[in-house]
């Protein structure tokens, strides 16, 4: 990934601290490779969301960032 493409994420909704990445697991019980990605705060920790309103999973990093920038606004 360039640094044109960087995924840009909004500060932590709970501390406020910007030191944010995306996170990811592996999911048991699905296809090979699998993988969930959601945000997550080098500060408090705070994690999620992890699955979008339908529940389903967010399986891009793209898709993990719109979600944690959109619960910042949301607050």
């Amino acid at each position: 990934m360039s640094a044109k493409d960087e995924i840009k994420l909004e500060p932590c909704p709970y501390c406020g601290a910007a030191v944010v990445s995306i996170g990811r697991s592996h999911v048991r019980g699905t296809r090979v490779g699998a993988w969930i990605h959601y945000g997550v705060c080098g500060n408090c920790g705070a994690r999620g969301p992890m699955t979008n309103p339908d529940g389903f999973f967010y399986l891009t990093p793209e898709d993990a960032a719109e979600a944690w920038n959109l619960r910042r606004a949301a607050l």
